[in-house]
Protein backbone atom coordinates (compact mmCIF):
# COMPACT_ATOMS: atom_id res chain seq x y z
CA UNK A 1 0.00 0.00 0.00
CA UNK A 2 2.75 2.66 1.25
CA UNK A 3 4.88 1.20 -1.86
CA UNK A 4 2.36 2.02 -4.37
CA UNK A 5 1.22 5.44 -3.18
CA UNK A 6 4.77 6.41 -3.60
CA UNK A 7 5.43 4.92 -6.69
CA UNK A 8 2.21 6.90 -7.66
CA UNK A 9 3.75 10.14 -6.32
CA UNK A 10 6.72 9.48 -8.33
CA UNK A 11 4.98 9.01 -11.67
CA UNK A 12 2.75 12.18 -10.93
CA UNK A 13 5.96 13.68 -10.04
CA UNK A 14 7.47 12.90 -13.16
CA UNK A 15 4.47 14.05 -15.17
CA UNK A 16 4.12 16.95 -13.64
CA UNK A 17 7.92 17.50 -14.80
CA UNK A 18 7.29 16.49 -17.73
CA UNK A 19 4.74 19.07 -18.51
CA UNK A 20 6.86 21.88 -16.86
CA UNK A 21 9.10 21.36 -19.09
CA UNK A 22 7.31 21.17 -22.24
CA UNK A 23 5.20 24.45 -20.87
CA UNK A 24 9.30 25.99 -20.32
CA UNK A 25 9.94 24.91 -23.91
CA UNK A 26 6.68 26.07 -25.93
CA UNK A 27 7.85 29.79 -23.95
CA UNK A 28 11.08 29.56 -24.77
CA UNK A 29 9.74 28.88 -28.90
CA UNK A 30 7.05 31.62 -28.46
CA UNK A 31 9.77 34.12 -26.90
CA UNK A 32 12.44 33.39 -29.41
CA UNK A 33 10.21 34.04 -32.26
CA UNK A 34 9.21 37.16 -31.28
CA UNK A 35 12.84 38.37 -30.76
CA UNK A 36 13.45 36.90 -34.45
CA UNK A 37 10.53 38.72 -35.68
CA UNK A 38 11.37 42.06 -33.99
CA UNK A 39 14.95 41.71 -35.28
CA UNK A 40 13.76 41.15 -39.06
CA UNK A 41 11.21 44.17 -38.70
CA UNK A 42 14.08 46.19 -37.51
CA UNK A 43 16.50 45.11 -40.07
CA UNK A 44 13.86 45.47 -42.89
CA UNK A 45 13.27 49.18 -41.77
CA UNK A 46 17.19 49.70 -42.06
CA UNK A 47 17.47 48.41 -44.96
CA UNK A 48 14.11 49.81 -47.12
CA UNK A 49 15.60 53.17 -45.45
CA UNK A 50 19.10 52.80 -47.71
CA UNK A 51 17.41 51.32 -50.53
CA UNK A 52 15.23 54.45 -50.34
CA UNK A 53 18.31 56.60 -49.83
CA UNK A 54 20.19 54.87 -52.85
CA UNK A 55 17.50 54.76 -55.16
CA UNK A 56 16.95 58.52 -54.72
CA UNK A 57 20.63 59.60 -55.03
CA UNK A 58 20.58 57.54 -58.64
CA UNK A 59 17.40 59.43 -59.27
CA UNK A 60 19.24 62.62 -58.45
CA UNK A 61 22.17 61.60 -60.42
CA UNK A 62 20.35 60.95 -63.91
CA UNK A 63 18.50 64.41 -63.12
CA UNK A 64 21.51 66.40 -63.18
CA UNK A 65 22.50 64.25 -66.53
CA UNK A 66 19.49 64.99 -68.25
CA UNK A 67 19.96 68.83 -67.22
CA UNK A 68 23.47 68.77 -68.27
CA UNK A 69 22.81 67.12 -71.55
CA UNK A 70 19.85 69.68 -72.35
CA UNK A 71 21.90 72.97 -71.10
CA UNK A 72 24.59 71.08 -74.26
CA UNK A 73 21.70 70.71 -76.61
CA UNK A 74 20.38 74.19 -76.05
CA UNK A 75 23.95 75.37 -76.54
CA UNK A 76 24.23 73.88 -79.68
CA UNK A 77 21.54 74.25 -80.90
CA UNK A 78 22.10 77.91 -79.96
CA UNK A 79 25.76 78.21 -81.21
CA UNK A 80 24.75 76.38 -84.93
CA UNK A 81 21.85 79.22 -85.31
CA UNK A 82 24.64 81.56 -84.64
CA UNK A 83 26.46 80.04 -87.32
CA UNK A 84 23.93 80.40 -90.14
CA UNK A 85 23.00 83.64 -89.67
CA UNK A 86 26.27 84.50 -90.24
Amino acid sequence: MLGQYLDDKANQIRNDFEAYKNSEISRADQEMRKYYDSLTNEANSVIDDQVKQDKNSITDTVNQSIEDMKKDLNNELEKQIKEKLK
